[in-house]
């Protein structure tokens, strides 16, 4: 009985180092990205990234988080069949407003095994001012009819195809819609580009004036 004993307590100790062994010996495999960039640009989110040994890999999910901790898969990308360094771009194309939004790669082997990149943040801001010109071609005074989501200060700036600024007048908005005109009779006849500017925002307009 004791000799038995003895023979299950160095079986328990040879298994307790084996298992240590094995833990001591794993090692995470780093992300072959070479690059790995996600960039607001207007109303979308542009992700761009490259990898070493794409041979490796079978395909790339995009995944997103709106709270940092839960993520949902938005796309996925194939790999390219080459040995040297591949460039990727994908389109998020219905990101939340207002929101810092986290991002990450899920790098699929062929042999199922999965990989995760860092995280990369971006935030889409919500557009604080919408233009439009009421009447194009302009004769007497450009009409603008511009909607802005707080009150703020705007100005108008008119720009000839020479590059020169001929006209150009500050307004008070509103929050809502506000109707804004800027006198055109000093404007001889051509295409002008008007510059609406609001806090961070800018918008370029065409017009012709007759």
């Amino acid at each position: 009985m004791l000799m038995k004993n003895c023979l299950l307590f160095l079986a328990a100790i040879f298994f307790l180092t084996e298992s240590r062994a094995q833990s001591d010996t794993a090692v995470v495999s780093p992300v072959p990205l070479t690059v790995f960039q996600v960039q607001a640009v207007d109303k979308v989110v542009l992700l761009k990234w490259s990898i070493q040994e794409t041979e490796d890999f079978k395909s790339f999910d995009i995944e997103r988080s709106e709270d940092g901790i839960n993520f949902t898969k938005v796309g996925s990308k194939l790999a390219i069949s080459k040995g040297s360094n591949a460039d990727y771009d994908f389109v998020d194309a219905t990101p939340k407003q207002n929101v810092s939004l986290r991002y990450r790669l899920k790098l699929i082997s062929k042999d199922g095994i999965s990989v995760y990149s860092d995280l990369k943040e971006a935030r889409v801001s919500e557009m604080q001012i919408v233009v439009r010109l009421k009447q194009n071609p302009v004769r007497n005074n450009i009409e603008v009819e511009l909607t802005a989501a707080s009150a703020r200060q705007a100005s108008l700036t008119v720009v000839s195809q020479n590059g020169l600024q001929v006209a150009t007048q500050t307004f008070r908005l509103s929050t809502g819609i506000n109707q804004l005109s800027l006198s055109a009779q000093s404007l001889l006849q051509g295409l002008y580009q008007l510059v609406v500017e609001a806090g961070s925002e800018r918008k370029t307009l065409s017009f012709i004036k007759e």
